[in-house]
């Protein structure tokens, strides 16, 4: 029963059988779902979401609505103490994630942009620079409008571009 998929990808049943623990470490669940093949109709809703995100399946309804429900799923809890511009900011989205967020059709909610600009995201080189800044037009307009710019601060291979395209985008 065990489903044969290309790649390193396995089935749910696969990871079932391997007596995972009911609750697993957000590190460990990160994994899993990233080598299972399919989203699994009996897993929690917040967790289809997370496989959704994570494979780029996912809507901006869909994202934000977890982000509002349970945000320390997508947050990389290593990078928190690392935070630089937003107060109260329950840290950095998890690079994981980051390329099924920025790439999700429709609106993400403004606090969710805002973390996204303003927490020390590692954007890895795989996210579009352009989807990452279009993503989060909405805060940056309410930024700009506030002189806020300055607590942008996005790093990683692509967060340069990331900086660079925003300040392109803004002196226009």
């Amino acid at each position: 029963r065990l489903a044969a998929v290309s790649g390193d990808s396995k089935s749910a049943e696969y990871y079932a059988q391997q007596d995972l623990p009911p609750v697993l470490p957000l590190a460990r669940l990160r994994q899993v779902l990233q080598q299972v093949a399919d989203v699994q109709e009996d897993w929690q809703p917040e967790i289809q979401a997370l496989w959704r995100i994570g494979h780029n399946q996912s809507t901006a309804r869909e994202v934000s609505g977890l982000w509002t429900v349970a945000p320390h799923l997508l947050v990389d809890r290593q990078g928190a103490g690392e935070l630089g511009g937003q107060a109260g900011c329950k840290g950095p989205v998890h690079q994981y994630f980051l390329n099924g967020i920025v790439t999700a059709h429709g609106t993400l909610c403004r606090s969710l942009q805002r973390v996204l600009l303003c927490s020390n995201c590692e954007v890895p080189e795989d996210v579009p620079p352009k989807a990452f800044v279009t993503c989060c037009a909405d805060a940056l307009n309410e930024m700009r409008n506030a002189n806020q710019l300055e607590s942008i601060c996005v790093r990683g291979p692509g967060g340069e571009a990331v900086q660079r395209l925003i300040l392109e985008e803004m002196a226009n």
